[in-house]
Parts: structure tokens; C-alpha cells; sequence
């Protein structure tokens, strides 16, 4: 099992101010991806784990589906709901979803199921089983592969950064999490890298001098034919049949 009090105590520290690590550029680019792979309706049931303060949630909304967004952060869950009325927010642990089988049309993972790197099927069943026949899973997460995100995000690296991130967390491996959707009982996978991820925000105070240098580098390298492999993010799609 994850770690909890180690996310609960992180992410709390967000709940005045709310949790958004990304430029607004890049929720629309990870919307439009969602958009493109999910195809999803007017009305349908959608899940979202991990929503932090809302900063995806407040584009999922703008889609006209039946929302809920949970979290582990009870501050970061009233902070979301005094920012964004027109979803169902509430406390929740990912491992262990307070819903009955075969929910919902969509489930949603905004930057989440990495903190789960180390118990990773635990999370991706508990997604299978809520989510109904034929329904999709959606996800962007770090990539492994990508040479920034390896050195600087994971344990392993000489050059691993803790500032900004939990004791759970590690990029994810776009083979490993194939194999885990698939023995979940996933049928139709999708995963493929992409950059032009811009942050607005990083916890270090050096990274945070550099992140311009870092952006401009992530434009370029998104034109590049290596980005669908290497890129900074791993765009995920599954669905249930």
C-alpha cells in the first residue's frame, strides 16, 4: 500500500492556494489529448483520482459530463470546491474507491497513478473494476525514458531531486504500465510519449531559475521525431470490454 500520511501531509500544505504545476498551455494540450483518444459524451459519468486542487478538473468541467474528482487531501478537496461548483468533490483513497462496480464511463488520472510506482496493479484494478463495459481510462504521467525526467525525478539517478515530490513517487515505464493495464483485464491500450509539457511551478529554487531553459527545451524537443518515444509525458488510454 502506499504511503498515505507521506501525500496527506505534501499535499495540504496546497489547500490556501491550490496545487497547478503546469502552464495553462499544457492542461489544454492534455485536454485535447483526452478529447481525441476518450471521445467523451455530454452526460457521461466520469471519475477523476487524484484531483489535488482541481487544476485538470477545471478543464474536465468545461466538457458537460457528470463529474466527480477525489483526493486523499481534504484541504486540497475544499479548496477545489470553493473554486469549482459545478463538480462532486470528495476525500477518497485511490487504492481503495468508495464505488460500486461498473460506475462510471471514464476514469481520469492526472499526474497520479506514478505515485503508486512501487503497487501500481493495486490502483489500475481498482480503476478496472469501476469503471463499466466498454468504458476508458485516461492518463498523462512522467516518462521514464525521457532523459530530464529520469535524472532529476527518479530515485535511481545520481542527479534525483526529492524537493517538489513524495517518497512514493517515481516515473513510469511506458512497457511496465502496458503490462500492468492488460493483467488488470484492460483489452485496447494505448500509450505514446509527448513533450511541449510547460510547468509554472517546481519546488527547488534552482529549478525553478532554470525553468524557462527547461520549457524552451521542451518546445523544441515536442517538433522533434523522438518526443512520441522520449518525451517528458506518457499519454495513456484504456479501455474496458
Amino acid at each position: 500500500m502506499q504511503n498515505k500520511d507521506v501525500e496527506k501531509l505534501y499535499f495540504d500544505k496546497f489547500g490556501e492556494e491550490g496545487y497547478k504545476v503546469f502552464h495553462t498551455e499544457t492542461y489544454f494540450k492534455f485536454l485535447n489529448f483526452f478529447k481525441q483518444l476518450v471521445e467523451p459524451q455530454n452526460g457521461q459519468s466520469c471519475l477523476e483520482i487524484g484531483c489535488g486542487s482541481g487544476a485538470f478538473t477545471e478543464f474536465l468541467a468545461t466538457l458537460n459530463l457528470d463529474l466527480t474528482a477525489i483526493d486523499i487531501s481534504d484541504k486540497c478537496i475544499n479548496y477545489a470546491k470553493q473554486h469549482i461548483k459545478q463538480v462532486s468533490f470528495q476525500v477518497g483513497d485511490v487504492e481503495q474507491l468508495d464505488f460500486n462496480d461498473n460506475t462510471f464511463d471514464i476514469v481520469v488520472s492526472g499526474a497520479v497513478i506514478h505515485h503508486f510506482a512501487d503497487n501500481l496493479f493495486n490502483v489500475i484494478k481498482e480503476i478496472y473494476r469501476v469503471v463499466k463495459f466498454d468504458g476508458k481510462f485516461f492518463a498523462y504521467e512522467p516518462n521514464r525514458k525521457n532523459p530530464i525526467m529520469y535524472l532529476y525525478r527518479d530515485p535511481s539517478s545520481p542527479f534525483y531531486s526529492p524537493l517538489g515530490v513524495t517518497k512514493n513517487e517515481r516515473p513510469l515505464d511506458k512497457d511496465e504500465i502496458a503490462r500492468v493495464l492488460y493483467k488488470a483485464g484492460f483489452s485496447e491500450v494505448k500509450i505514446f510519449a509527448t513533450s511541449g509539457i510547460f510547468y509554472r511551478y517546481v519546488e527547488s529554487k534552482i529549478g525553478f531559475m532554470i525553468l524557462p531553459l527547461y520549457n524552451f527545451w521542451e518546445r523544441i524537443f515536442s517538433i522533434t521525431p523522438f518526443a512520441k518515444d522520449y518525451g517528458s509525458f506518457l499519454i495513456i488510454f484504456a479501455r474496458k470490454k
